[in-house]
Formats: C-alpha cells, structure tokens, sequence
C-alpha cells in the first residue's frame, strides 16, 4: 500500500462519525461505500475485559468523481463473536453510508442503514 494511501487513509479515519444513542443528520445525502478491508482490532481504551475487541471495517465512496475514505468500528465486543464474524460470516462487500454533502470525508454508518450482525460504535 502507498504510503499517500495510508496518509489519506489516517487523515480522514477521524471524519467517518460513528453514531449510537445520537440523533443523526437523516438528511445527508447516502451513498454506497465499498468495503475493502474487515479488520479485528483493540477496542478503543485497551481494557482487557470482554469487550477488548472491535471489528473495523474500511470504506471508500466516490461522490463527483472523487474517493473519499473512512473507517467504521463495531462496538466493544469479545473475541470469540470477532473471530466468527471475521473467520465465518458472509461480510458485505458494501455498505450504506449517509456524508455531510459540503465534505464528503465526513462520513456516517447509520445502524438502521444497513444489517450488521454487530451494534456499530461511535468514538
């Protein structure tokens, strides 16, 4: 992978908004992101507990005719739902995300947009 790939990837990683419990901006426009990536990672904080893992995934949509980048990350989960997702599940190849029309990085992974078998976190 490029190393302006990854760069792009880092910089708009903090833009993909993660919503639960939140009202979301329902009247951004939605597009359909291509997955790329299915990841399991350390859930935010590095608590070793249950919850110690999360599923990333990594999304790209095109909106007039450029790419735009984000990640979606699963709430806290353990490691063995993680791994069954990861190792046995039939995964989406693309996803349903909502972006702020004025700056397509700014991306949302609505819950009810789309069938997950996981609750989507937010950071």
């Amino acid at each position: 992978m490029s190393d302006t790939f990854v760069g792009a990837i880092s910089q708009l990683a903090g833009k993909l908004l993660h919503l639960k419990g939140q009202e979301a901006p329902t009247g951004w426009p939605t597009a359909v992101a291509d997955v790329f990536d299915w990841a399991m990672i350390p859930a935010h904080g590095g608590a070793s507990n249950d919850d110690s893992l999360q599923i990333r995934a990594t999304l790209a949509i095109t909106v007039d005719g450029h790419r735009h980048y984000g990640l979606l990350h699963s709430v806290g989960m353990g490691d063995y739902p993680a791994l069954e997702f990861l190792n046995h599940s039939e995964k989406p190849a693309t996803l349903l995300v909502r972006y702020n029309a004025r700056d397509p990085d700014e991306m949302i992974a609505m819950p009810n947009d789309e069938a997950l078998p996981f609750e989507i976190g937010r950071d």
